[in-house]
């Protein structure tokens, strides 16, 4: 399990073994929103627990709080949290479901994720050494790839 707290402090991001996201209110820890993996049916217990070994493994704010990405292995997530933050009636809906903005692959295994300062770009480190710079609003094709020259 891993918890990350927003900027402001207001959320808490919550990832959970077997695959579940939530989204508390940091004073409250009322749930707010959760998404959750589904899983086939029929599948072995070992092949749930390979299913589950990458899925959200860490996750990081913008720093106004208003997106929040998770890693899973090779595959980076973006989702709105902008909509929990505007006012106390998004938030006392209670247990929403929440929005993907977009989804970035890359080959090989993630290792680190951080927003630039302005919220902007979206940096992403593997285990090669490789550094791969997004656009954090339109994310398509890396705006850099810096390689690792060792």
């Amino acid at each position: 399990s891993t918890m990350v707290v927003s900027p402001d402090q207001r959320l808490v991001a919550t990832l959970a073994f077997g695959g579940r996201l939530e989204i508390r209110d940091a004073q409250t820890l009322d749930l707010i929103a959760f998404k959750k993996t589904e899983l086939a049916r029929g599948r072995t217990m070992q092949a749930m627990m390979r299913a589950y070994a990458g899925f959200f493994q860490f996750a990081t704010f913008s720093h106004d709080g208003g997106t929040l990405a998770t890693v899973d292995n090779n595959r980076a997530s973006l989702w709105d949290t902008s909509r929990f933050l505007q006012d106390a009636d998004s938030r006392a809906n209670g247990e929403q479901k929440l929005t993907q903005l977009a989804t970035i692959r890359r080959p090989g295994k993630i290792d680190a994720i951080a927003f630039s300062p302005t919220d902007s770009s979206l940096a992403m480190a593997a285990a090669n050494g490789q550094l791969t710079i997004w656009d954090a609003r339109s994310p398509g094709e890396p705006q850099a790839v810096i390689e690792n020259k060792q």
